[in-house]
């Protein structure tokens, strides 16, 4: 699982959502469970798959892998409607509930609020939730309507990541296809294509942690985003050149040494200065962007990047 996860947003670039704009996915998944019945035995010895805004995680993702990437979430929000000039109550408002809400099955949700939603959302649970729970929350009619806008555009921003990076078979390898993977996964079997899919899970989990574990909590999905961005950034022929099966079966984008590689290739990691008053130079080049230059500096998720390495490797890391 990405900031992009996430994708900066600084001052001035979430609009409210206008007429004419392309359609909000819907926020929390359809309901599937409305109106059925359910064998609660069944269900409660069913080992449960943990869901994130109501898509599906990979098989062997973790709560605390969830839970890293929420709380990255939650500093993003809260850096980006600082910008934005929203009060503290509006913001740890908003954080509170989307970390509640995130892994929670979609429900329905009687619309007890005033706020206008845009049609596609209109009778999606967790929108109206949030709406409702808005109500009540200190704030001018007006404040919060704007909020709720820039919030909804905000969160599905975030839910189109969580499908790309979260789903093993959109994990951001662009639109192209090598054919002779194709080809290869078609000559299986159905047993052996379970096998490798199996496998490729599995692998990707491990790949998740493995980063996890080496760039720590705050700065994984950062880091994983960074990745991502470069390689949608390439030639359609230079994404199709990764799609391309390692030992064992393993596709190269499920591994650590190719995440590894592509943050790299991102940050520059073949010309970082080698002494430490080249290091200091540009570390207060960095400092200067980040103090004159705010709006650049929020949207260059790469640089933000660098700057971290380089910290690092001021400190002998």
């Amino acid at each position: 699982m990405s900031d992009d996860l996430v994708e900066s947003l600084s001052a001035g670039e979430i609009a409210p959502y206008q007429e004419g704009m392309p359609a909000l996915a819907p926020l929390s998944g359809p309901p599937d469970t409305w109106g059925q019945n359910v064998d609660l035995l069944h269900e409660h010895q069913r080992q449960p798959q943990i869901v994130m805004f109501g898509t599906p995680m990979p098989s062997g993702t973790t709560d605390a892998q969830v839970q890293a990437v929420l709380q990255q979430l939650g500093l993003k929000f809260e850096a980006d409607f600082q910008a934005l000039g929203y009060p503290a109550v509006l913001r740890n408002f908003a954080i509170k509930f989307f970390k509640e809400y995130a892994t929670k099955s979609p429900r329905q949700v009687r619309c007890n609020h005033n706020f206008e939603l845009p049609s596609e959302l209109m009778g999606d649970g967790m929108a109206n939730d949030f709406c409702n729970r808005l109500e009540g929350v200190a704030g001018t009619p007006l404040q919060k309507a704007q909020f709720l806008k820039a919030s909804l555009i905000w969160l599905a921003k975030i839910i189109k990541s969580v499908n790309s990076q979260c789903q093993p078979e959109s994990r951001a390898q662009g639109s192209a296809t090598n054919h002779n993977v194709e080809a290869f996964y078609a000559s299986l079997s159905n047993a052996e294509y379970k096998h490798l899919v199996e496998i490729n899970n599995n692998a990707w989990c491990r790949t998740l942690q493995v980063l996890q574990r080496r760039w720590g909590d705050y700065t994984f999905q950062v880091n994983m985003q960074v990745a991502t961005d470069y390689i949608n950034s390439l030639p359609a022929h230079d994404q199709a050149s990764f799609n391309v099966m390692t030992k064992g079966g393993i596709e190269l984008a499920n591994t650590v040494e190719f995440w590894t590689a592509m943050f790299d290739a991102a940050t520059g990691a073949h010309n970082l200065p080698k002494d430490g008053a080249g290091i200091a130079r540009e570390i207060a080049e960095c400092e200067r962007c980040m103090k004159t230059n705010r709006k650049q500096w929020l949207a260059d998720s790469a640089l933000q990047a660098r700057y971290r390495t380089l910290l690092q490797l001021r400190q002998g890391g």
